[in-house]
């Protein structure tokens, strides 16, 4: 295989058109190209590590990639296609993180680079013999197809010749053709019994001229990479749906904000469907080494065209972080608006970076912008633009306050904050801006109350001077942030959901907290008389301290996880209760430092 591309530089106009969260194809392409030498660079040291003397698998890996490198001679372009698919890249990264850590070859799942080889000397018209792997019951054959086998077959081997593929396990044969679209078919279903052919899927939506064409990937055994729940294969009617979907999603996304159009189409290339109910929400995900992929679930027009956008902002950073160190990762775990957890400073940066376009998209949609079907309530788009623009804004400040950026992280950074100043805003009621950055508060109380803990000897003098009635002795407090098990964090508020709801004209649910109700009905006292109730009654209910802290009359400082900690003491310690506004002002005059963000 040639030498990998030459480093790539992006220039300053560059980094500028992408600080701004959009960037066209130009742009996109320049990114593409570092994927794709940074997959070689990949492949080429998997084959070093891989065929050691001595490794069982040393002789085939040397073959495998002798046929990716004449593969790459006779046809780089139609080659790096299959090397820069964005499953083969998050095997590429799994697979070298797994030798470098001392696993075996096998334990690595180096075999697949045979289908890696295989599938790049069926696009390049190459006769070769390959070996491939049986995984998780297929043979597949990345961006062409799959071949489901019998139970326990092991051994499979590709012949190829001008045209004609044989693709043949334990000794049985199967057909195969190139397909107009280029893809694989067993002619005439010809599949022996017990085997079946499963050719690559794909889909193709048009809309205002712009066109979108990518892999539907229900076949790669390395697509599931965040553990979603992929589905697949799917036959001819799910695949209509995911379809219907792709059609609905993109034409309300080039209908709200069809700037971002050029860059998607130029640079999603996969589609991975995940399992699931349209129920108009749908998840999404992208894998940092699967460039130009992305994971979504079934989903209303609108949160498709939202998970489109969304995601391949994500891959438009991973790309850019694969070329431009944008800051220098402090180890520690900071507050992000978008999580529950603890997340790294490349959390933060990917969350503000993809919000800045969600953000962008509802602004416009709010405008007037978008067609009817998929389209939101003007007054929730609106809501929804103050509350992500404010996220966005803190996190950005969050970043370029943390002293860990790079120059060219700064010029970024400014680059975003300049495009949020730029933005016309929509005409938004007082309540209801009000009421986005209400939301935008209570996560980050509630993220507190969540992850953040104070000194235990000091909650425990707090505890006994408020039992004995006394000035709190304790001038300062140290807090450290945990991190734990995100699955074990203690359920959201359903305050941001019910306004949704009420926004979007929805029925009430029956099954209301009654200071989330009060709420939403625009009665903040009444609100916070019943989180005190609520708190009264159940005073582990984190969801109601939030609530009460954000509709608390009285709104002096106070450090949600030391009021909470010191409040939990004095009772586990069988002292009076503590009215919680007492406490929080018998407690402004003890210092907390803010958790890092």
């Amino acid at each position: 295989m040639p030498d990998p591309p030459g480093l790539l530089r992006l220039t300053a106009e560059d980094l500028a058109e992408l600080a701004t969260g959009a960037g066209g194809p130009r742009v996109i392409g320049l990114l593409r190209d570092g994927q794709v030498g940074k997959q070689l660079l990949l492949f080429v040291e998997i084959t070093r590590m891989a065929s050691a003397p001595g490794d069982a698998l040393a002789s085939q890996v040397r073959a495998w990639f002798a046929v990716l490198a004449d593969a790459d001679r006779r046809d780089p372009h139609t080659a790096r296609q299959v090397l820069a698919a964005p499953n083969v890249g998050v095997w590429a990264a799994q697979c070298l993180a797994g030798l470098r850590s001392g696993r075996s070859a096998a334990q690595s799942a180096v075999p697949y680079l045979g289908a890696v080889a295989a599938a790049v000397a069926v696009r390049t018209g190459m006769a070769a013999r390959i070996a491939v792997p049986v995984i998780d019951g297929r043979v597949a054959l990345p961006t062409l197809g799959a071949l489901s086998v019998p139970p326990g077959a092991a051994a499979a081997f590709l012949d190829s010749t001008a045209g004609e593929w044989l693709l043949a396990v334990d000794g049985v044969a199967v057909p195969l053709r190139r397909t107009p679209d280029g893809t694989l078919a067993a002619p005439g279903g010809g599949a022996p019994d017990g085997f079946t052919w499963h050719p690559a899927s794909r889909l193709r939506a048009t809309s205002a001229g712009h066109v979108l064409d990518v892999l539907l990937d229900d076949l790669d055994p390395f697509r599931d990479r965040h553990g979603l729940g992929a589905v697949g294969p799917l036959d001819r009617s799910q695949a209509l749906r995911w379809q219907a979907m792709l059609d609905a999603g993109w034409s309300t996304l080039t209908g709200v904000a069809p700037g971002y159009a050029p860059a998607i189409a130029a640079g999603l290339t996969c589609v991975v469907p995940l399992r699931g109910e349209p129920d108009g929400h749908g998840t999404s995900a992208t894998a940092e080494h699967g460039f130009g992929g992305l994971s979504i679930g079934p989903a209303g027009a609108d949160a498709f065209a939202v998970g489109l956008l969304h995601e391949f902002q994500h891959s438009k950073l991973n790309g850019l972080l694969h070329l431009v160190d944008l800051f220098d990762d402090d180890g520690q775990r900071h507050y992000s608006p978008w999580r529950d957890d603890p997340r790294p400073l490349a959390g933060l940066l990917h969350g503000a970076y993809a919000f800045l376009a969600v953000a962008d998209y509802r602004r416009l949609q709010a405008a007037g912008g978008g067609p009817r079907a998929g389209a939101v309530p003007v007054a929730l788009a609106g809501f929804e633009f103050a509350r992500c623009r404010e996220s966005v804004r803190r996190t950005v400040r969050a970043l370029r306050r943390s002293g860990r950026l790079r120059p060219a992280g700064l010029r970024f950074t400014a680059g975003m904050l300049d495009r949020l100043a730029g933005w016309e805003a929509p005409r938004l009621p007082a309540d209801l801006r009000r009421r986005a950055h209400d939301m935008v508060t209570e996560h980050r109380v509630l993220w507190r109350l969540r992850n953040v803990r104070p000194d235990g000897t000091s909650v425990a003098s707090l505890a006994a001077d408020w039992t004995a009635r006394r000035p709190a002795a304790v001038p300062r407090v140290a807090v450290t942030t945990v991190v734990g098990d995100r699955a074990a964090l203690p359920g959201r508020s359903g305050r941001l959901r019910l306004l949704h709801q009420r926004l979007a004209g929805a029925a009430e649910p029956a099954d209301v907290a009654p200071g989330d109700l009060a709420y939403v009905r625009g009665d903040r006292s009444g609100a916070a008389a019943r989180y005190l109730t609520a708190i009264e009654d159940s005073p582990g209910d984190l969801t109601a301290w939030a609530g009460w802290l954000v509709t608390r009359p009285a709104r002096g400082p106070v450090a949600p996880e030391l009021l909470w900690a010191v409040h939990r003491r004095v009772l586990d310690s069988g002292g009076r209760p503590a009215p919680p506004e007492e406490l929080a002002r018998w407690l402004s005059t003890v210092e907390v430092p803010a958790p890092r963000w």
